[in-house]
């Protein structure tokens, strides 16, 4: 998807106040997707974990559909802008999927393997 956002240079655009209603939405989502991976971390289940880990980057697309958004409503940069700053925040995006990813790869084979023993 971030692939796809990049290449073909697309952006959201919401009419009138409707894109402060996004932000707030989308902010939100951030906190309470963080306050979730946090307080289900402590509780043990990877199941649960792996639930709210979906809900944060759910939340961290979001966020990139947010940026477009706001790009398209209120800078005067144009295209080259919206491209050069989809490709930094997917970037920074898709970085993050891929770190948590690896991170509860291990974490559940280190949590087996302790199982197995």
């Amino acid at each position: 998807m971030i692939i796809l956002m990049i290449k073909t240079n697309s952006g959201f655009s919401y009419p009138g106040y409707v894109i402060y209603l996004s932000a707030l939405y989308t902010f939100y989502i951030l906190i309470i997707a963080v306050r979730n991976i946090v307080k289900f971390c402590k509780v043990g289940s990877l199941i649960l974990s792996a639930a709210k880990v979906l809900n944060f980057i759910a939340a961290m697309m979001l966020i990139l559909g947010l940026q477009t958004a706001m790009i398209s409503q209120f800078s005067a940069n144009g295209e080259d802008y919206r491209k050069m700053m989809n490709t930094i925040t997917g970037g920074f995006v898709y970085g993050i999927v891929l770190v948590i990813a690896i991170y509860m790869l291990l974490r559940s084979r280190n949590i087996r393997k302790g199982e197995m023993q």
